[in-house]
């Protein structure tokens, strides 16, 4: 049985996307690249495998 946990959703602006995505680019020289994964999936239906 897997483990579900609910929460909530909270619209970020892209310019904080863009911020936090440049600011991890450039501190951790081994990532090239951040994404952003936007479905439509109910928050409530989250599942982590």
């Amino acid at each position: 049985m897997q483990s579900k946990k609910e929460c909530g959703v909270r619209e970020i602006e892209y310019k904080t996307l863009f911020r936090i995505a440049k600011r991890i680019t450039e501190s951790l020289p081994t990532v090239v690249r951040c994404l952003s994964d936007l479905t439509d999936k109910p928050p409530t239906t989250i599942e982590f495998e």
